[in-house]
């Protein structure tokens, strides 16, 4: 049951949103640097090779990609991704969820990355994109982590990279697929996730299911 364990989080590691259309794709790349259009619409001109990435709750496809960020995700101090510590995040600046814009600038990124266009509601966009250029992916809109993947990669240039890294783990699925088959037959699973007062039951067409 070892590639089970494997398999649970890779999709923990992959998890997210829909497919990309044509209107968000890149428009014009050149030597060092690249503009694109973001889910949001905005035309972002982004660094060849940015240094200090911020994508709280992007951190997935960003550590996927080879890309470490300079700070990561936190609801309060004690609550991070605790899944993507070994696989990179440990040790990192935290930065809350709602992206205070003291506490971007004391990490002077190059690159932010907003992982919900309600992050840049009203003048929010304005103010981040004096920072550092701002690219929104809208998170919500990709039901499929490939897709999110995928998107994110364009961003780097790293397309290929994303395609590759959804072959390896469509691989492990199959392989890990077979494997459970012979072990549990018919035999079906629930998950359920439990917080606070609530519980809710993952959706198997939603990419945390």
């Amino acid at each position: 049951m070892k590639k089970l364990a494997v398999l649970m989080l890779g999709i923990s590691i992959f998890a997210a949103g829909c497919s990309n259309s044509e209107e968000n794709t890149a428009e014009e790349s050149t030597g060092e640097e690249r503009t694109l259009t973001d889910d949001a619409g905005n035309e972002v001109t982004v660094p060849e090779n940015p240094e200090r990435i911020i994508g709280t709750y992007l951190e997935d496809d960003l550590l996927t990609l080879g890309e470490t960020p300079a700070a990561q995700w936190t609801v309060g101090e004690d609550s991070v991704q605790e899944y993507l510590q070994p696989e990179g995040l440990e040790r990192l600046p935290l930065m809350p969820f709602d992206l205070p814009f003291e506490a971007v600038v004391q990490e002077e990124p190059d690159l932010l990355m907003l992982s919900s266009s309600d992050l840049a509601d009203g003048e929010k966009y304005d103010s981040y994109s004096k920072i550092a250029p701002t690219f929104v992916v809208e998170s919500g809109s990709y039901d499929d982590w490939r897709d999110r993947l995928t998107r994110v990669s364009e961003v780097f240039g790293k397309e290929d990279l994303a395609q590759e890294k959804v072959a390896e783990y469509d691989a492990l699925i199959e392989e890990t697929s077979a494997e459970l088959e012979s072990e549990v037959g018919e035999e079906t699973a629930v998950a359920i996730w439990w917080t606070g007062d609530s519980y809710f039951i993952s959706n198997k067409d939603k990419s945390s299911g």
